[in-house]
């Protein structure tokens, strides 16, 4: 790790302040086994995407330390990016307890169960296996592990958006009245269950989500079920940077529409 990533995640231990000229925060957690970071530059890393941000006049920070109330008062987005390890019940809480009171929440998966407690709160499901596309049209692969999405709910997450690229992409779903997909596979994708890059009369052949989203009053949970759609090679890929972008206007409030409010669910089982 470069001298540049140390003084960032120290600052972020030590307390979010803005610098001159930032006038918002992401947080990038790095507490959970997180691999690529939004520091570096080489290929699977994220500091394009981190680039994003800060062209948007967002100080750019990273913490090690474990997730609590007083590290994300002064955080906008809160984004986890492909962790490892599972968050303890006092981290979902504080996180839960964060979206609730207005905070934006950006989950790109790497592994599916760290975050399945989590984003269940809120009414997506994150899969325990990987999804393939069978609509050879949008194979990036021989395999179709790797594919395009062209299939978009209308939303300003999708403006100027004509398909995306995932590189080995979990399923989700949507449960309840706030939970909403926004973008998924074709009808012809299938859970590869056995793990064997192939189609099998056993396997669950549907179209799966790619991305959803909760909103809870003014806070924002978004879930997208591939990590390696924003980093540094793949972000130039398909409409991936556009739909980055799209992703900060959102968080920062310059691309509305009506939600509605959800009710806080018992986080009793939480606590610790």
């Amino acid at each position: 790790m470069n001298k540049l990533s140390i003084a960032i995640i120290l600052s972020a231990l030590i307390s979010i302040q803005l610098a001159a000229g930032e006038k918002k925060v992401v947080l990038f957690d790095l507490s959970h086994g997180e691999l690529f970071l939004p520091t570096n530059s080489s290929p699977l890393d994220h500091f394009r995407m981190a680039s994003l941000f800060r062209n948007n006049g967002y100080g750019v920070r990273s913490s090690t330390g474990s997730v609590k109330t007083e590290l994300l008062k002064r955080v906008n987005v809160f984004v986890v990016n492909g962790a490892m390890k599972e968050f303890s019940n006092s981290e979902i809480r504080t996180i839960s307890d964060y979206i609730h009171k207005g905070g934006n929440v950006l989950i790109l998966l790497h592994i599916s169960s760290p975050v399945a407690r989590l984003t269940e709160l809120f009414g997506i499901v994150v899969s325990n296996f990987v999804v393939h596309e069978r609509a050879k049209e949008l194979f990036l692969n021989t395999n179709g592990s790797d594919f395009l999405v062209n299939k978009f709910q209308q939303h300003p997450l999708f403006d100027k958006v004509k398909n995306i690229s995932v590189y080995g992409s979990w399923g989700l779903n949507a449960e309840g009245r706030y939970a909403k997909l926004l973008a998924s596979t074709s009808a012809k994708a299938y859970a590869d269950l056995n793990q064997n890059n192939r189609y099998e009369l056993t396997d669950a052949a549907q179209s799966f989500g790619i991305a959803a989203l909760a909103e809870i009053g003014k806070g924002k949970l978004l879930v997208i079920s591939d990590d390696a759609i924003f980093n540094n090679s793949f972000l130039s890929q398909a409409n991936n940077e556009q739909f980055a972008k799209n992703i900060i206007n959102y968080f920062s409030g310059k691309k509305k529409i009506s939600n509605q409010k959800l009710k806080r669910k018992q986080l009793s089982k939480f606590k610790e």
